[in-house]
């Protein structure tokens, strides 16, 4: 029979297995390889989109936010930098309730786009799945994640294909078409509610609702592939929930077997909100299978997520009344085990960042603009990642504020269509490689 502490320790969950520096250090070369266009599991994509004030404001933009449960569409419109949103309606993400296909995915956007077709000629699209962006800001899906099936989505250009579904449905207007991930939102929708009495030296978004992403200000001299770009920076979409270079136990292993694309996307299963629950579900099994926990303990189908912080913080024996109080100390301790473990490896992720955008100066103090729900909505799970930051970063002198917001996607899809900055960037073909 394992102790629960031998039982954390062979399943990875402990806090003793992960050494700081080495996983730190991993993550920094896997993006210096990405960025030199060596192979690694981290795709760094350029955006073609960089940080600015500058925008056209008072031009309303149909914004559609495609994330990891829920679409959401609305009319935005920003006015010294406060954005009013207008004729919103939210409905669940097409692909999560069952299987789609392409063409059925894109008439369902273009059907709940429709409505505000009359109000703007300017459309913006967060898409919270892996694409290859374009300079031209469309963009090619590459994968999904977050357990959403569409067939034959791979390879497709998002914004023509939205535009194609609208002429079907008798929309012939021609649309300016914006696309950004949600990390790259995030950051533009939260630059304006930044505390401007504090310089910051650099800007992070973070992810961390269903799944798990992380984006930032890279300077255009270390992309060879943005080489035609005019700025000097751009934002980078990392994708860093497809991380591959944190060791896995035997739970991680056996959820990833059971997803829907097995070996894809480590980090986020390790990390990300769609999975975190299953996770906790297979620890808890795992441990009645160990014996550390009654056998009925085998049958447990399902953690509300929204629960957590409640059984973390409160006395679960009225929520769980036929245990033990020391059933309940080995539950809470599985479950704070597997949430501790996805704050420290997000925080190894933002120091990898932080470190790069420090460079070879003294010290930086750092904004980190984070959304989502399974962070933002976690008391726990902000105390815990304050805490790693604070101790992985300080010794660096480096500063990093973590900033909740749960309204900058929308805007930040309005922000970037926005900028003045996409307007006097055209490409063109002499631009190709």
């Amino acid at each position: 029979m394992d102790t629960l502490e031998a039982f954390l320790e062979r399943n990875l969950l402990s806090d003793s297995h992960y050494h700081d520096k080495t996983e730190i250090e991993k993550i920094s070369h896997a993006i210096t390889d990405a960025l030199n266009k060596r192979p690694s599991s981290l795709p760094m994509l350029p955006t073609y989109l960089s940080v600015s004030n500058q925008i056209e404001e008072g031009k309303p933009v149909i914004v559609l936010d495609a994330g990891g449960t829920n679409l959401r569409v609305a009319l935005v419109t920003i006015r010294d930098q406060e954005a009013t949103e207008t004729n919103f309606a939210k409905y669940p993400m097409p692909g999560t309730r069952g299987p789609m296909n392409k063409e059925e995915f894109f008439d369902t956007l273009a059907e709940k786009t429709v409505p505000l077709c009359g109000k703007s000629d300017v459309i913006s699209i967060c898409f919270s799945y892996y694409t290859e962006p374009l300079p031209d800001h469309d963009a090619v899906v590459m994968s999904l994640c977050k357990e959403i099936h569409i067939e034959g989505i791979a390879g497709t250009h998002v914004c023509a294909e939205l535009a194609n579904a609208l002429k079907r449905r008798g929309i012939t207007k021609e649309f300016e078409f914006y696309l950004l991930n949600d990390s790259v939102a995030s950051v533009l929708g939260g630059i304006s509610d930044l505390d401007s009495t504090k310089a910051y030296d650099g800007i992070i978004g973070l992810i961390w609702g269903t799944g798990f992403n992380i984006c930032y200000t890279e300077g255009t001299d270390n992309i060879p592939t943005a080489f035609f770009y005019p700025f000097d920076n751009m934002m980078i979409n990392t994708e860093a929930g497809d991380y591959d270079g944190f060791a896995q136990g035997d739970l991680d292993i056996a959820l990833d077997q059971q997803s829907m694309q097995p070996g894809l996307h480590k980090a986020e299963k390790m990390i990300g909100g769609g999975y975190l629950g299953d996770l906790i579900v297979h620890g808890i099994r795992a441990g009645a299978k160990a014996q550390l926990l009654p056998a009925s303990f085998a049958n447990i189908e399902k953690i509300d997520l929204s629960q957590i912080d409640l059984l973390l913080s409160e006395d679960m024996t009225d929520m769980l009344p036929t245990c033990t109080r020391e059933d309940v100390r080995i539950v809470r301790e599985i479950i704070s085990a597997v949430y501790r473990r996805a704050a420290r490896l997000v925080a190894y992720m933002l120091t990898a960042v932080a470190n790069r955008i420090k460079g070879d100066r003294d010290c930086v103090k750092i904004a980190v603009i984070a959304d989502g729900s399974t962070l933002v909505k976690s008391t726990y799970l902000m105390d815990a990642l304050n805490h790693f930051c604070r101790a992985l970063c300080a010794p660096q002198n480096i500063h990093i504020d973590l900033i909740p917001s749960s309204s900058a996607i929308l805007k930040g899809a309005a922000y970037a269509a926005l900028l003045k900055s996409n307007k006097g960037f055209v490409f063109r073909e002499e631009h190709r490689r």
